[in-house]
């Protein structure tokens, strides 16, 4: 230093030697390949088929350097061209090493529907009967690597070695990179299989005024998952669930202003949502509540929603839970002109955990669920042949409680409150060709790179750390592009 005094290396670079800090710069490489094919078909007046496949593929790669997680480790090696045996800060680096972590994910979505108009009544009623299926399967492969360093047999954070205060001898145990291996300590396959097969029957009666809802649904989930360090390498089956669901709702038309709305359902999801793949996903059983009101007006050009909903949910696996939450919503939809349409979209809702196997959880509120979001979307269509169509929607997404590291549901505590993740804006915009029996489309996401991958892509472990204020880091995704093409005949 100036005063002649010892400078510890570390300080040197503006490292607290104790941290495992790590930059907003974060990078990450991705790979993405989406294909969609849906196909339909009017068999007669009173049938119709359809189909749809979709594939969803995402690799992540976290190499050295990249890990956005508190696992970051530093070792001191000498710059090109450094004496050997320097005292000289300024002629050492600090080389970063972070667990070397890919992830690839791949989803396969298939869907069917067949959708029946039956004559039944007469004038003042409609009825329609839709069965079909959804297939979803996605499978994750995992394999995490971290660095240790030549003689060292457990433990992988290391010292910061100061040149000023130590000897060269002590120094040499971390100068050379190549002393420097990756021992894997988790490569594996998780298969999360759902299948559903439903019945629904729509009505509507009394001149429109009544519309009926009444649908039963057979869901299946299958988890299984494969430790391929094993000694013996099989699939273990983590969860298997059936379940038939119910939904029962009604639309009733007071008159040509103003309706009123109830209805009840039951679901059936795979808890995709666990941070550090530290256990196995659960299966989540829901039942929602929801009322609401609906308004129309300027002649049907602008219609509004308010409604309040309740729902109760349990995570069935190697964990146990129960949690509730209550809150409303709000839509609007507003045609401004025959070719020009605006939506907007607002909800908020407060979760608790009511019940849990970890009795320090009862109380607090779910973490890493939006308690407020907001949307607006705008649709331009020019009137030609062949057509344009120009499209945007803002996506605001408020805080929520960032999650501890390798308990998925503990809340972290920072100076008394907990931390939180930073709210964020997406902004996605498409362009779309029409001519008589094709379409070709644009879609631009995340146009201002805000979206949290971890919000946005499912099995995808991004922890984060915290800065030294409390405040979290955010890992964004950058803007995507995706050209589609549509074709009918």
């Amino acid at each position: 230093g100036a005063d002649g005094g010892r400078v510890p290396l570390a300080v040197a670079y503006g490292i607290d030697p104790r941290s495992t800090w790590f930059s907003d710069d974060t990078d990450i490489q991705e790979d993405l390949d989406d294909f969609l094919l849906s196909v339909s078909h009017e068999f007669n007046q009173n049938l119709l088929g359809t189909f749809k496949y979709n594939s969803h593929n995402r690799d992540f790669v976290f190499g050295p350097g990249n890990r956005p997680r508190v696992d970051i480790f530093y070792q001191v090696v000498p710059r090109d061209g450094a004496d050997e045996g320097s005292t000289n800060p300024e002629d050492y680096q600090l080389r970063r090493l972070t667990e070397n972590l890919s992830l690839l994910n791949d989803i396969d979505q298939v869907t069917g529907s067949l959708a029946y108009f039956p004559d039944w009544g007469g004038s003042g009623s409609d009825h329609q009967l839709i069965g079909g299926f959804h297939y979803y399967d996605q499978d994750a492969h995992l394999t995490i690597q971290r660095p240790r360093l030549s003689g060292e047999t457990s433990g992988f954070f290391f010292e910061f070695f100061d040149p000023a205060t130590i000897a060269s001898d002590d120094l040499s145990f971390n100068r050379n990179g190549e002393d420097v291996f990756f021992v894997t300590v988790l490569d594996r396959l998780e298969r999360v299989d759902q299948t559903n097969f439903y019945l629904n029957y729509h009505g509507s009666l009394l001149d429109d005024r009544l519309n009926i809802l009444a649908g039963l649904t057979h869901s299946d989930i299958e988890i299984a998952r494969t430790n391929l360090r094993a000694d013996t390498v099989v699939e273990e089956t983590i969860a298997d669930n059936s379940e038939i669901l119910l939904q029962l709702g009604g639309v009733f038309d007071i008159n040509h202003m103003w309706g009123i709305y109830a209805n009840y359902s039951e679901s059936q999801l795979p808890d995709l949502n666990d941070p550090n793949f530290d256990r196995s996903p659960p299966v989540r059983l829901g039942e929602q509540v929801e009322i609401g009101t609906r308004l129309t007006l300027l002649d049907g050009a602008l219609t509004a929603n308010f409604a309040y909903f309740q729902l109760d949910e349990e995570l069935e696996g190697e964990t146990f839970r129960e949690a509730e939450a209550d809150g409303f919503e709000i839509d609007a939809s507003w045609q401004v002109r025959d070719n020009w349409s605006m939506h907007f979209s607002y909800a908020n809702a407060d979760t608790e955990i009511t019940n849990s196997s970890n009795p320090g959880e009862i109380g607090n509120p779910l973490v890493d669920e939006v308690s407020s979001k907001a949307a607006l979307w705008t649709l331009y269509e020019l009137q030609s042949n062949p057509a344009w169509s120009f499209g945007a929607s803002f996506i605001y997404t408020g805080e929520r409680i960032r999650p501890t590291a390798g308990a998925a549901q503990s809340v972290l505590i920072f100076d008394g409150r907990p931390l939180e993740f930073d709210a964020e804006t997406r902004l996605d915009a498409f362009v779309k060709y029409t001519r008589e029996n094709y379409d070709i489309m644009l879609n631009l996401r995340n146009l201002t790179e805000e979206a949290n991958l971890s919000n946005t892509v499912p099995r995808v472990p991004l922890q984060g750390g915290y800065r030294a204020d409390g405040s979290p880091y955010v890992f964004d995704g950058e803007a995507e592009a995706m050209l589609s093409f549509t074709y009918r005949f």
